[in-house]
């Protein structure tokens, strides 16, 4: 999956260079019909030019230029759009028409500010478009149906006193919490444990698109892929240092079907590192995980050496999805 923030990125400077290429094509069509205003815009172009050679040559200050500069800019201005009124066009016909005017489709209220209000669309047109997040526009918390589980409780059957409908609406409610408080660093990571078709994935898939509309940066992946990744960065790592650095670096990593994945000593050594390293960045930004297993907690301690397993018995927060097969009820 490539990482998002790199799509919201070729998506604003897609729609910016789209509105200014309309703009410049609206200016040459008008100038090739109206020869005057190509003189306007030619005149214009000069001001500047003339008055900097006026300030090299001495024969003007600075202060007497900016302010001559400014009423010729005006003046020039106000013939284009003049012209623009007698050829029956309005005056603001030849203005870069951008799609968010309030950012001119770059995203951000004033260099390096906040995120504009339209970043949330930019996230809804990607999910909406692009293959790798499709997915999440089915699997979010608006498609979130409490009502395919089960309202009976049964102890033995899955070790707990809630039924399945109780615990899944106690596991969103700390998915919530989880997403409020994601940039304290006592908020600890969450584990989704328990057997397939019980919405794990969906549900990790619900926190991705909440925080992604928070602007916050997320990576999504299964364990064999993760590994396949760290594993060529170890042989390659001008090939993989981007993706790599993403993983350690972006505010939610997701590693779905943990415990799939062919274990090896050095792999062992991968996982230990981007969780010490995570846990490092998250006492300066956020830097959470999210995995998902089918396994049990006591499959995973067999699974991985006691270092791995006690880290993320330590750092995470188990949560046990219980009750049928949604996609048979379904």
């Amino acid at each position: 999956m490539r990482p998002i923030h790199q799509l919201v990125k070729n998506e604003y400077q897609r729609l910016h260079r789209q509105s200014e290429m309309i703009a410049e094509e609206r200016k040459i069509r008008l100038t090739n019909q109206i020869p005057e205003l190509k003189s306007a815009f030619f005149e214009l172009s000069q001001i500047g030019v003339k008055y900097s050679k006026e300030i090299l040559k001495g024969s003007i200050s600075a202060e007497e230029a900016t302010k001559t500069t400014q009423t010729a800019f005006q003046k020039t201005d106000a013939k284009i759009k003049s012209l623009l009124a007698e050829n029956s066009y309005p005056e603001d016909y030849l203005d870069t028409n951008y799609s968010c005017s309030t950012c001119q489709d770059t995203g951000f209220m004033q260099k390096n500010g906040p995120r504009c209000s339209c970043y949330a669309q930019i996230i809804n047109h990607i999910i909406q478009n692009e293959s790798d997040y499709k997915i999440f526009e089915n699997q979010n918390f608006t498609k979130f149906n409490q009502y395919v589980y089960s309202d009976e409780e049964n102890t033995s059957l899955y070790g707990i006193k809630k039924s399945p409908r109780g615990q899944i609406l106690a596991i969103r409610e700390k998915c919530y919490e989880f997403i409020n408080h994601i940039n304290k660093p006592e908020t600890k990571n969450m584990l989704f444990i328990g057997n397939t078709g019980l919405g794990k994935t969906f549900m990790s898939n619900c926190v991705v698109v909440e925080l992604l509309l928070r602007e916050h940066s997320v990576y999504v992946t299964t364990a064999p892929s993760l590994f396949e990744i760290t594993s060529g960065y170890m042989i390659d790592k001008e090939a993989y240092s981007d993706v790599y650095s993403y993983i350690k670096q972006c505010n939610l990593l997701v590693i779905d079907d943990l415990g799939t994945e062919k274990m090896t000593e050095s792999r062992y050594a991968q996982l230990l590192s981007i969780l010490e390293i995570r846990k490092n960045n998250d006492l300066s930004f956020p830097c959470k995980i999210i995995m998902v297993t089918n396994s049990s907690i006591k499959e995973l301690y067999q699974m991985y050496t006691e270092r791995v397993a006690s880290r993320i018995a330590g750092d995470f927060s188990a949560f046990k999805f219980i009750g049928n097969d949604i996609r048979i009820i379904k």
